[in-house]
């Protein structure tokens, strides 16, 4: 029984650290040179906008595609912009885990 119990709180451990990963991603795009902002996913597309190293910009889409992120703009412009012209904003935060209610079990019961 206590075995049981001790798995359960390990698996709801893991679930909880693993949410929080996940929703520690990312959400902001750098731009590190000069670059457009697309109305497509293409180079052949309309120009909206240029962009400048520094500026942030926001994910629409977490996915790539064809290279082009599509973004959002502080200003509210949305477009695309190529890959190799951002970077991703790095995430420092530590995830948190809330604390365990009860006993927490310091061994395992082999019986």
């Amino acid at each position: 029984m206590k075995g049981n119990r001790l798995r359960v709180c390990a698996l709801s451990f893991c679930a909880v650290v693993l949410r929080a990963s996940i929703a520690a991603q990312p959400t902001t795009l750098i731009v590190q040179h000069n670059a457009n902002l697309r109305a497509d996913h293409s180079t052949q597309s309309t120009i909206k906008d240029h962009l400048e190293p520094g500026d942030e910009l926001t994910l629409v889409d977490p996915t790539k595609t064809l290279g082009f992120w599509h973004v959002g703009t502080a200003d509210g412009v949305e477009g695309w912009v190529y890959q190799t012209l951002v970077h991703l904003e790095e995430v420092d935060e530590v995830p948190t885990v809330p604390s365990a209610t009860g006993p927490i079990a310091t061994a395992v019961d082999p019986g």
